[in-house]
């Protein structure tokens, strides 16, 4: 079987794919991974046999998007409302919600994070439609290279466009890798710009849902079946953060509880600087970890390094550690929900404090309130008592811990990537 992947090129996105790819590959099928040029030296990295296509496209800043006008900065009334709501939204399991009930909730969290949105110096928001832009920019390319690769079937990462088109051109299944709680299942029902795109390829219309969706979210974390209703594979996060070092340190049991402090890859790119790590959220870990007599570690990137400021001397600051070696020697983790983040933490059964500013952050803390697995704060307007006193909850109550440690067993629990390949061979 050849197996085609494609994800625009951001590195958060594809990651997910790896463990899945290489499963495949060990289990002797053809696996092809493509994306934009950006994202080459990250699929040579990961050791699988990669194309780009198209050509790039930020969509951190895409060209010709107009900025949001500058709106007021949330009530605190209003931020209790939005997070009221992304917590008892979903929280049980005879509560049915409709996909309107699901955008409403997502459409007022937008508008609590507008601000973070309106004060870039760059372009605003894009919303859906840079998808589209990017799916533009991969089309022509990845077709071409389907008609001569010949895949049995199509892996693409939900806003990858591209990829379903493609697979619908070629007549092969198209399989969505889904690796989060599916706030994606309703943002692409009306998504501007996909009409015009799908005429220039001959169609008129094009299931972006797909054949099938793997599903790397565990169960309980993802929303209930009736509210995204979809054929799922569930298969085991395995985490994979691409090519690092550990450091020997991190070999060696921690004399006194750790805490890990981090912020993610896409926050500062997304939002620009400003959006990392405000500074009430550093003051607050810091006087929790010191409270706790514990220790702060903060996790960052090389490139992040110059954003920092002046931290306190009890902060350990490691660069482009990977997460999952880190979160093994730690007892609870504050960050800013992305999915990554979130899993790996669930991984190794830590309780969590997130602090969303990304749109699809508020679904995933939700989902992991509802869980029981952590706590969750507005980042905009953030005090640095609140987050000491949320910190201090969420390690003083056993149930935050119990609840996480039964995602980790529950993510154990999944069937691994190779015990999948034989649900994808079913699917041509």
């Amino acid at each position: 079987m050849r197996v085609l992947f494609t994800t625009f090129a951001w590195p958060s996105h594809y990651f997910p794919m790896v463990p899945l790819a290489w499963a495949l590959r060990a289990a002797g099928h053809d696996v092809r991974m493509t994306s934009q040029p950006d994202l080459l030296p990250a699929m040579r990295d990961s050791g699988l046999l990669a194309t780009a296509v198209g050509r790039d496209l930020d969509v951190a800043n895409p060209p010709h998007r107009e900025s949001p006008a500058p709106v007021a900065a949330p009530s605190v009334q209003r931020t209790d409302r939005v997070f009221d709501n992304l917590v008892t939204g979903f929280a049980g399991a005879h509560r049915v919600h409709s996909p309107d009930a699901v955008r409403r909730i997502e459409d007022e969290a937008r508008s609590m994070f507008r601000t973070v949105w309106a004060d870039r110096s760059s372009a605003g928001s894009p919303g859906l439609a840079v998808y589209c832009d990017v799916a533009e920019a991969m089309v022509d390319d990845l077709l071409a290279l389907a008609r001569t690769y010949r895949p049995d079937l199509i892996v693409y990462n939900p806003l990858t466009f591209a990829g379903p088109i493609v697979a619908k051109l070629v007549g092969v299944p198209a399989v969505r890798n889904v690796f989060a709680p599916d706030a994606t299942y309703f943002m692409v029902g009306d998504t501007p710009g996909l009409g015009a795109l799908l005429r220039r390829c001959g169609l008129d219309e094009v299931d972006l849902i797909g054949t099938s969706t793997v599903d790397s979210c565990p169960p309980s974390l993802q929303f209930p079946e009736y509210v995204v209703p979809t054929h799922r594979i569930f298969v085991r996060h395995i985490p994979y953060h691409g090519l690092a070092e550990i450091p020997q340190w991190l070999s060696d049991p921690p004399d006194r509880p750790r805490i890990c402090l981090t912020w993610g890859t896409s926050n500062d790119r997304i939002l620009g600087e400003k959006a990392f790590l405000p500074g009430e959220l550093l003051d607050g870990a810091a006087k929790l970890a010191d409270e706790r007599d514990a220790e702060l570690v903060l996790a960052i990137t090389a490139s992040q390094r110059p954003l920092l400021p002046d931290l306190p001397t009890a902060v350990r600051v490691v660069e482009s550690v990977p997460l999952n070696a880190l979160l093994a020697t730690c007892d609870a983790i504050i960050h800013q929900g992305g999915t990554g983040t979130l899993l790996t933490a669930l991984r190794y059964g830590l309780p969590q404090l997130v602090l969303p500013q990304l749109l699809n952050q508020p679904a995933n803390a939700c989902r992991l309130v509802a869980s029981g697995a952590g706590r969750t704060l507005a980042a905009t307007g953030l005090a640095a008592a609140d987050l000491v006193a949320t910190g201090h909850e969420l390690l003083d109550e056993p149930a935050y811990r119990t609840a996480a440690q039964r995602l980790q067993q529950e993510i154990l629990d999944q069937p691994s990537p190779a015990d999948v390949v034989g649900h994808l061979v079913a699917l041509i």
